[in-house]
């Protein structure tokens, strides 16, 4: 397994776990951070309150990889995302931010915010925060 894959698996065991401290060291490793564990990332650093101004500026990192990378969102989708991001952790917000995901075929990060609402039985897919 090369150093990189090696990265992704404790990236990915990081953000199972919800440990963001090891998943902010791991993906600083990362030449190229997927756009779904970007996602996690922020949705992670959202529920620690200790940090707003890192949450604040993952979220806007993260919104211009969403609009820059290739996808074409409408400006409709892009307020939609931007109004989620802004109100993260709130529950309504992470529904909201799976949906646009989901619709602008992003997968891996709407799994990724569906995980994180009450009631979801599944375990997540590899990548995935766990509930705390």
């Amino acid at each position: 397994m090369s150093i990189k894959g090696s990265s992704i698996v404790w990236l990915e065991r990081a953000l199972e776990r919800g440990d963001l401290v090891t998943a902010w060291a791991t993906a600083h490793e990362l030449s190229s951070l997927p756009l779904d564990h970007a996602l996690a990332i922020v949705v992670l650093t959202a529920a620690d309150e200790r940090d707003a101004a890192r949450f604040d500026a993952s979220a806007r990192r993260w919104a211009v990889r969403y609009l820059t990378g290739g996808r074409s969102p409408t400006l409709s989708d892009l307020r939609e995302v931007i109004d989620a991001l802004d109100e993260l952790p709130d529950l309504d917000a992470i529904t909201a931010l799976g949906a646009a995901c989901e619709r602008l075929q992003l997968p891996r990060a709407a799994c990724a915010l569906d995980y994180l609402l009450p009631g979801s039985s599944e375990r997540p897919p590899s990548g995935v925060p766990r509930r705390r």
